[in-house]
């Protein structure tokens, strides 16, 4: 029945009456937000005072791992911590339901002592793990099963969570903050002081009776990029169109400049380009019969015929290193590029960005057409970045802020497993 009523949704919810539903159902209704406050508080006073603070990793999207990635291994180091990662089959996305086979390979290979959700037809009992805290790489509980899901972990354990990206746009917000997942919360480490202040203001009961925690001390995935060096020749360039049509979730450019890496390659013949397209690209060409099957694999073929690199699963971190230009559509991986100092070519969707956003864009050579994607193409290689110094001075604001995320957030855990409330 929920998968039914999944698809169903997603294929109505360009309804505006459809959205409103949507809205109100993960907006919870009161008795269950009570229900899940008292729950967490429950917890939190039973809670274990003993080391060491067993914490776990649901793992599921490896893509989303390099925000909890470098929590992870802060804990692995430290005599303090037992971090596990507890994997679980990902979810199939377009027949709308979870799979039982492990395709999530990428942690199987490099992380031997994890622990499988399911073997055998059975799923494995977490609460027998006796877990302090557990971290989700997402805010949605319908893509787990119900075993998992923050409704029941919250029951007896302390749940948390770090944004699987970057917000950039007030649009997604709704989903960003749904109180359907975030009322199972115990604390949750943002982004910006600005998403904080979001949820500090839905769950004000909570934050100010200590049951809940909504804390802008870092975000672990940026300070990475700090590490890689700037660049002032540029020969390597990426293309990340958005997948979405949806002109209020930020249009894709994919159709609109398909054919631009084609000419780049041809006019820039030193250069190496790569097309890396948001994983949900070509199901939504498809739905919205805006490209065949047999016109996607022609695109492929040409893509390979050409030279160019097709990436579909390469680490985001590795992929973004080996990369002078980004040529982007909207992306919470735009700001994870600009901290590299690196330009980057905005194609304007048309996507209300929010105030962050918007500043950032303001370092960004901003395209609306081919010609000026071009243009900006030709003046980067030819040594003419003139936002340079703009972007940098940015970049040591940031750094200021989220450099050492995975330090002030395993120091919050340890705190917090030390203080009774």
């Amino acid at each position: 029945m929920e998968e039914l009523l999944r698809k169903i949704y997603h294929k109505l919810s360009g309804l505006a009456i459809v959205r409103a539903m949507g809205k109100m159902y993960l907006d919870g209704f009161p008795i269950g937000n009570q229900i899940a406050y008292n729950r967490i508080k429950k917890v939190q006073k039973n809670c274990n005072r003993k080391s060491p603070i067993k914490v776990v990793f649901l793992a599921q999207v490896s893509e989303l791992w390099n925000k909890q990635s470098d929590i992870y291994n802060a804990m692995k180091e430290n005599p303090l911590f037992e971090p596990v990662i507890f994997l679980i089959p990902q979810f199939d996305i377009v027949n709308n339901k979870l799979e039982t086979e492990y395709t999530n390979s990428y942690f199987i290979e490099n992380y031997k002592d994890l622990i499988k959700s399911y073997n055998k037809g059975k799923w494995y009992d977490l609460k027998s793990l006796k877990p302090d805290y557990v971290f989700y790489q997402r805010p949605y509980d319908s893509y787990l099963p119900k075993e998992y899901r923050s409704s029941e972990v919250s029951k007896y354990s302390k749940c948390c969570y770090v944004p699987y990206g970057y917000a950039g746009a007030d649009v997604f917000n709704e989903g960003n903050t749904n109180k359907l997942f975030f009322r199972n919360i115990y604390m949750t480490f943002l982004e910006s002081g600005y998403m904080a202040s979001l949820l500090k203001k839905k769950f004000k009961k909570s934050v100010r009776n200590k049951v809940q925690f909504f804390e802008n001390i870092g975000y672990p995935s940026l300070s990475r990029y700090f590490s890689i060096e700037s660049v002032d020749e540029f020969s390597r360039v990426l293309w990340t169109p958005r997948w979405s049509y949806d002109p209020v979730l930020g249009g894709s450019n994919y159709l609109k400049y398909k054919d631009t890496l084609f000419k780049i390659k041809e006019e820039f013949g030193d250069s190496s380009v790569t097309f890396r397209p948001h994983p949900l690209l070509w199901r939504e060409l498809r739905n919205k019969s805006l490209m065949t099957e047999k016109e996607i694999k022609n695109y492929l073929e040409q893509i390979k015929a050409k030279d160019i690199v097709y990436d579909t699963d390469s680490p985001l971190f590795t992929t973004l290193n080996k990369t002078d230009i980004l040529i982007t559509d909207y992306s919470s991986i735009m700001i994870e590029f600009f901290l590299t100092g690196r330009p980057i070519i905005y194609c304007d969707g048309g996507i209300e960005l929010n105030k962050e956003y918007s500043n950032l864009v303001k370092s960004m050579y901003v395209a609306h057409n081919e010609e000026e994607i071009m243009k900006y193409v030709k003046d980067l290689k030819n040594g003419n970045d003139y936002l340079k110094d703009k972007r940098n001075a940015m970049i040591k604001k940031y750094k200021e802020k989220h450099l050492h995320a995975k330090e002030n957030i395993v120091k919050f855990i340890e705190d917090d497993f030390k203080t009774t409330y």
